[in-house]
């Protein structure tokens, strides 16, 4: 009988230690040498993934891949000597010294300038994991870009029930180019825990829900124009042990919600073949637009190009191209309203040999 208890005891605790709880800590944030790939969808139809609270089953196991990319974290010693300057020196910007940084596949663009080398720089502190700055290439000119105020993405341990908050700022002037500001203030609640299954399998996980209030202002000396926008984003974050990024994390603002999650090599949606990892990003100028949209990209071969506009539900409203291009760059300039599109939020998606990418749109 004494024996019958015990294997009992044991099975229940078993039981409840597999959907208890977890807490996230400095241990789950990326370190040098850390590779994700990451599925990304805009077809969130049906899925509640504002679900909170206790012992909860997100199912999002029906997700449909609209394209993939690979996030690499780096040594800071690996980036370009100008960064580490910034972000690797304890003697002049110790707060700014980063423990890692994730090379990004895309930025957003400035018109009339390539970007390239660039890079976010993070710091784990132990009970903070915090954005230091970035680091990019403008026009062939290094620009590293620290934070006047630094922003906190998480204070840790994070537990069930646990809030907090953290306010940054980024100033940035460059001569005979223009002015950049973002002024940013973030909220963290700890909402729910639970079992998170996606395509890629199915994880405990914690659940933090990210508000963000963010003013952006950039001015282009060569446009004579500025820019500034009020953002507000929300944030759902699926947190796992082990990984170095939330295992999915949906972005909503305004109507639009954008999710992306840990996953494995996928074909996407509308029959389209295996993602090639290639290094590729493409510019929409200006976001938000009332009279047209320039679209700036370069191909490193020859390929395939087609052009479109998307609902914001993934229904394709209209092509504007579909041809093969040369090797090279190209600009493509598109008249939306002309077009009988209201205002509103669409996507364009530039297609280059079967590989999708999207970049959302605001159109006044």
């Amino acid at each position: 009988m004494k024996r019958i208890f015990i294997t009992l005891l044991a099975s229940f605790l078993f039981i409840f230690q597999a959907s208890a709880q977890i807490t996230i800590s400095a241990a789950d944030m990326p370190s040098a040498g850390d590779t994700m790939r990451l599925s990304t969808t805009l077809l969130l139809e049906g899925i509640d993934y504002e679900q909170t609270g206790p012992g909860q089953i997100w199912d999002f196991s029906n997700l449909t891949v609209v394209s993939q990319q690979v996030d690499t974290f780096v040594s800071v010693s690996q980036t370009p000597t100008i960064y580490q300057l910034f972000f690797n020196n304890q003697f002049l910007y110790p707060h700014h010294k980063a423990t890692v940084a994730l090379k990004l596949s895309s930025f957003t663009s400035i018109p009339g300038f390539e970007i390239t080398e660039a890079y976010q720089f993070l710091k784990n502190e132990g009970n903070e994991f915090r954005e230091v700055g970035y680091g990019i290439t403008l026009a062939g000119f290094p620009l590293p870009v620290q934070y006047q105020e630094i922003d906190t993405i998480y204070r840790f341990p994070l537990q069930y029930g646990g809030s907090d908050s953290s306010h940054s700022l980024i100033q940035a002037s460059v001569p005979d180019l223009g002015y950049l500001l973002i002024d940013k203030f973030r909220r963290n609640y700890i909402d729910g825990w639970g079992t998170l299954i996606t395509p890629y399998g199915e994880f405990p996980t914690l659940k933090v829900r990210t508000e963000i209030e963010e003013y952006d202002s950039i001015y282009i000396d060569s446009l004579g124009m500025g820019m500034p926008l009020m953002r507000y984003i929300t944030e759902y974050k699926w947190m796992g042990n082990g990984f170095s990024a939330p295992l999915m994390q949906v972005t909503a603002e305004g109507l639009t919600a954008v999710a992306t999650y840990i996953d494995s090599v996928r074909t996407t949606f509308l029959d389209v073949p295996e993602v090639k990892l290639q290094k590729f990003d493409f510019s929409v100028f200006p976001n938000p637009s009332t009279d047209y949209l320039s679209i700036s990209y370069e191909l490193l071969r020859e390929s395939d190009v087609r052009i479109s506009i998307y609902s914001i539900y993934g229904n394709e409203m209209k092509r504007f191209a579909n041809t093969r291009q040369d090797k090279g760059l190209y600009n493509r300039v598109l008249y939306p309203k002309e077009n009988g599109f209201k205002p509103g939020i669409y996507l364009v998606r530039l297609t280059i040999d079967n590989v999708p990418y999207v970049k959302r749109i605001l159109l006044n």
